[in-house]
């Protein structure tokens, strides 16, 4: 929930014009959406199989060429690692990225990635596309590596995915209520009524960055 008085509703509607009502309704839609892309991210991350996991250097190796050159080679990691969920599952392929921080600025250096984020969200959000397959940023490292990728697969089906969300009850935002023993204070609240769950984790990969002794 998120509360505010009388006097700083009319401050901001006089100063900035500004509809605090408004805002508070939107700073709780953005935060609860966080939370769900925070706990779904998490269920991913802990649900690798064994065996699904890759790794790729940054750093170039010695007499191997340019770092443009050697950087090319995460497109073939990245090949490599979605060949793992055919070995785990028998089937599919990586179609969506989550990735951190890190991992996402080296993508946009790569041919074949197209940005469409609009720079101006909060949170995970889709960055872009590369070669088909959907990117998503995780901005903050406690909720993913910096230098994480998560590859997954989301099949025709409904059910044929390595996470559920299930909503019994959709994002719901209050009216605003006045605050008990303050009827100078006001209130609105969120809420949402909803499963998470990890459905086929076969159909999770991870591909680790590491940087060692990296440089530009």
């Amino acid at each position: 929930k998120a509360t505010f008085g009388m006097a700083e509703s009319y401050m901001l509607r006089k100063r900035l014009n500004v509809n605090i009502n408004d805002e508070v309704a939107r700073d709780l839609t953005v935060s609860i959406n966080n939370e769900i892309c925070n706990t779904a991210i998490s269920m991913l991350v802990n649900n690798v199989p064994g065996g699904s996991t890759n790794t790729w250097e940054r750093t170039a190796p010695t007499g191997g060429g340019s770092y443009f050159e050697h950087k090319l080679t995460l497109l073939d990691a990245m090949a490599d690692t979605a060949a793992l969920m055919v070995k785990a599952a028998g089937r599919g392929t990586v179609n969506c990225w989550v990735v951190g921080r890190v991992a996402a600025a080296i993508l946009s250096t790569l041919p074949g990635f197209t940005k469409v984020f609009d720079d101006n969200s909060f949170g995970p959000h889709i960055y872009g596309s590369i070669n088909g397959m959907v990117v998503v940023r995780v901005p903050f490292s406690s909720v993913l590596s910096d230098t994480a990728m998560i590859g997954i697969y989301k099949g025709a089906g409904n059910f044929e995915a390595p996470l559920i969300y299930s909503p019994y009850m959709p994002l719901v935002v209050t009216d605003t209520l006045p605050m008990a023993y303050n009827p100078l204070q006001q209130q609105r609240a969120a809420a949402v009524w909803a499963g998470l769950d990890p459905m086929i984790t076969n159909f999770i990969v991870s591909l680790d960055i590491t940087q060692t002794d990296f440089a530009y």
